[in-house]
């Protein structure tokens, strides 16, 4: 997506306008995964090789009050965040600012005790939606001595829900193993119901109808991420469920 940002210098009222500069700006795709350590700008954290699924590296050494920023990512509509998290200490906290530090807190994650610095955890948080490309800074907040790491973050289109008794009925009507899924997903009761797989941005991937009690996806086609699965039963009633891909 582009930005087109058009300066003028005519103070005239007329319809005609003198232009002095013309600004195009290419906004980062909030809906691809981005890596911690291809961060724009960080205050006080470092980089290390990460031994979570894909490898590579990831952001550590994070104590309280570093932050990372991701210049120029177009929000408009992405209404949550998910990010990949570990960390030996509880209470700390990932706040999502905008254009700096200190600026607009649109959402917070709390940073979860994995119980290693490399045994990591996928943790999603709800943002407040707002229109147009801003810096994202990542700010960490903890009381102890360190906040955790981080891998990888990925915008999303999902809202997420608060009604905790939706998201218990939701998630003892069916069951999806393993998740995260490298190839192969099981989806148990579910019989005559239409499955649909739909990506971060609410692009459909696969729609299937299953004729039993249970089904196997085969998923080894689809890009690692995170998917939306919907289970629409005979009744029209649709459950959804978050499945992360390997």
């Amino acid at each position: 997506m582009l930005e087109v940002i058009i300066k003028s210098n005519s103070e005239s009222s007329s319809q005609y306008y003198d232009v002095s500069q013309i600004i195009i700006t290419k906004g980062k795709d909030p809906f691809a995964r981005i890596e911690a350590e291809d961060y724009d700008e960080a205050n006080g954290t470092s980089t290390e090789n990460c031994s979570d699924t894909d490898g590579g590296e990831n952001v550590g050494s994070v104590k309280d009050g570093n932050w990372l920023m991701f210049s120029n990512i177009n929000l408009s509509e992405v209404h949550s965040i998910n990010a990949r998290l570990a960390s030996e200490y509880s209470g700390g906290t990932v706040e999502v600012r905008l254009d700096s530090e200190t600026g607009e807190l649109i959402g917070s994650m709390e940073m979860p005790n994995t119980g290693n610095w490399q045994s990591w955890e996928t943790v999603t948080a709800s943002l407040n939606n707002s229109i147009g490309f801003y810096d994202v800074f990542l700010v960490f907040n903890s009381s102890e001595k360190y906040v955790g790491n981080i891998n990888w973050l990925q915008f999303s289109v999902e809202k997420i829900s608060t009604n905790t008794s939706e998201l218990q009925d939701a998630n003892s009507r069916h069951s999806l193993y393993p998740n995260p899924v490298k190839d192969k997903l099981l989806i148990t009761h579910c019989m005559d119901a239409v499955i649909e797989i739909y990506n971060s941005t609410g692009i459909l991937m696969l729609q299937t109808k299953s004729t039993n009690d249970q089904i196997t996806l085969d998923l080894h086609k689809i890009n690692q991420g995170i998917y939306i699965i919907r289970i629409v039963d005979t009744k029209g009633s649709i459950q959804s469920y978050k499945v992360i891909k390997q």
